[in-house]
């Protein structure tokens, strides 16, 4: 338990997210996986503030792991919408759709900038 207890703590501050080629990479915790650009509605992407946007907050976790300050894996959103997430603040969380009828929610260390990455690459 204990292990487990620090693999979680070190996913929290170590989960990445880079731009490769035709995929957003993301690694840190067992929920990482290559998402193909196909896959992505970057255009409707957007900074948002959970504090604020009740509607995109998670609300159930369906598999997922949910700590104070960090959550990671599959959720659904006070709207129903499914998401996958990597949250580690809810002050400017980048929320991307998907076309495979899910959101990702996720905290890299400069939202905008991925989100820009992301929208030049489709």
């Amino acid at each position: 338990m204990l292990g487990l207890l620090i693999w979680i703590g070190w996913a929290t501050q170590c989960t990445t997210f880079e731009v490769n080629g035709d995929k957003l990479s993301i690694r840190g915790d067992i929920y990482g996986r290559d998402i193909p650009w196909a896959d992505l509605a970057a255009g409707k992407g957007r900074i948002l503030n959970l504090k604020v946007d009740r509607e995109h907050r998670p609300v159930l976790r369906t598999n997922g792991c949910g700590l104070p300050g960090y959550a990671s894996g599959w959720f659904r959103l006070a709207n129903g919408e499914k998401a996958l997430l990597f949250v580690t603040t809810g002050d400017a969380v980048l929320y991307l759709p998907t076309m495979k009828g899910y959101s990702l929610l996720l905290t890299p260390k400069d939202p905008q900038r991925l989100l820009n990455a992301l929208q030049a690459g489709q």
